[in-house]
């Protein structure tokens, strides 16, 4: 399993920027679900667990976030979803906490989750005091759809990692900021414009129009109705495009808050 968990790394490594990369994003899935199964059968030991899911778990936030920014046909967001769910969930049952950074990026990964604050707490000792700040200050203004004080917050943080889990969650926040504005402006005839959604969710106007589609939301030719709108309307983000941040675009949205 160790040879097995160090040759799909490596494939990674060399395969996530190249052509190739839908194939061998396809072969390296099959083969750590492969693994996690392995470990079940041989009833691995918890250092053991420890050690290969601590490997995994870069690799499907980085993953992610590639296949969302870049594009991959073999990649199921559902699918990567439950995958990456079940690594935090075996990872949690026999991790000591020492590692920060995969501790850090498992409570980004729960954000949304309503336990993620108290449980931060739990942990702070675990963390310095600095990345402890910034990961509670992160969460709240996700949990608040505070879009400027999570950028800004997100640019500080240190560790490319950090910076894919945190990126990871820009999908669900500009979803969750959309769904706000529909549940405060109901009035009949009422438009939001195009400019100002791009302003504030960091769209381009083709990404917006597709998302504001597939949430069946009206629209003008300057901007999207919000009467009409319901949670019966306001489907799972994951059947949505809210497409995910790419890291080099982080600095261009601190230039424009600052």
């Amino acid at each position: 399993m160790v040879i097995s968990k160090v040759f799909v790394t490596r494939l990674f490594g060399k395969h996530c920027r190249s052509s190739s990369w839908p194939v061998a994003y396809e072969f390296i899935v099959d083969r750590l679900r492969a693994v996690r199964q392995d470990m079940i059968i041989q009833n691995t030991n918890s250092k053991e667990r420890l050690l290969l899911l601590e490997a995994m778990i870069p690799f499907y936030i980085e993953s992610q976030y590639r296949c969302e920014t870049s594009g991959c046909h073999t990649y199921c967001r559902k699918l990567h979803y439950e995958q990456t769910k079940e690594c935090f969930l075996q990872w949690k049952e026999c991790t000591d906490g020492k590692n920060q950074t995969i501790l850090a990026c498992y409570f980004l990964y729960n954000a949304m989750q309503p336990w993620s604050i108290h449980q931060l707490y739990d942990y702070k000792k675990n963390f310095p005091a600095t990345l402890f700040i910034h990961l509670k200050e992160l969460i709240l203004a996700f949990k608040m759809a505070n879009v400027v004080r999570y950028f800004r917050i997100l640019a500080d943080l240190n560790g490319i990692l950090l910076k894919y889990a945190g990126l990871l969650l820009v999908s669900q926040l500009r979803f969750n900021i959309l769904s706000i504005y529909f549940s405060a402006y109901k009035c009949k005839g009422l438009v939001l414009p195009f400019d100002y959604l791009i302003r504030v969710l960091k769209l381009d106007m083709s990404s917006l129009k597709k998302c504001l589609s597939q949430m069946n939301v009206g629209m003008s030719d300057v901007g999207c109705y919000c009467s009409g709108i319901n949670g019966e309307r306001i489907v799972d983000v994951s059947q949505t495009h809210w497409c995910v941040i790419e890291i080099d675009y982080l600095s261009k949205i601190m230039d424009e808050l600052r």
